[in-house]
């Protein structure tokens, strides 16, 4: 990432603030500091029954989507989420191993979920390689860059849905759910 951006202080601060949840910073001569961050509890709906099996969705009936985020710990946090909310998924950390698995014979992709500003492919132009060989292919771009940062991306389409970093699960799934429900394809190019 650039200096001076991604997930920082204010990110955090944002999402807690969104949540519902706090953060606490205390910090002691000689001891460091310390940071808590508070969430609300919650109740979830249970995605697995008592043996802890994972239980079918009906959401993992609309199609496969396939993850690309090369930062691990964003990559981790949106398997959770998607595995969570019972979707079929399969998770790249860069976009030359997603080209390498749309190699593969009898691949199929329904959704690309990808962060916007990969390198060096970025995710328009992953994108829209893969709709050449998946063309009722939909995508829904991430990115914890401000809009300023994505103008390039944006200015060369104005079709795929961006999800601004940090989101929360119900806003991803919100997201995923419209997008696979809507059969018509996204044109890209």
């Amino acid at each position: 990432t650039a200096p001076g951006v991604g997930f920082g202080l204010t990110s955090v601060s944002s999402l807690l603030q969104r949540t519902g949840g706090r953060i606490e910073i205390s910090s002691r001569p000689g001891r460091g500091c310390t940071v808590r961050l508070r969430l609300p509890a919650i109740e979830q709906e249970s995605s697995q029954d008592l043996g802890g099996n994972a239980v079918p969705s009906q959401r993992n009936n609309r199609g496969l989507i396939w993850l690309v985020d090369d930062d691990d710990s964003v990559r981790n946090m949106l398997k959770v989420m998607l595995g969570r909310a019972g979707y079929r998924f399969q998770a790249f950390a860069s976009a030359s191993e997603v080209l390498e698995a749309a190699q593969q014979p009898d691949c199929h992709v329904d959704l690309l979920v990808c962060d916007a500003t990969l390198k060096p492919l970025n995710g328009l132009e992953l994108s829209i390689k893969l709709q050449a060989q998946f063309p009722a292919l939909k995508t829904l771009m991430i990115s914890g860059f401000g809009q300023e940062h994505l103008s390039d991306i944006e200015a060369s389409n104005e079709t795929i849905p961006l999800l601004q970093k940090p989101f929360t699960g119900d806003e991803l799934i919100r997201k995923l759910s419209s997008l696979l429900a809507n059969t018509e394809a996204v044109a890209i190019a």
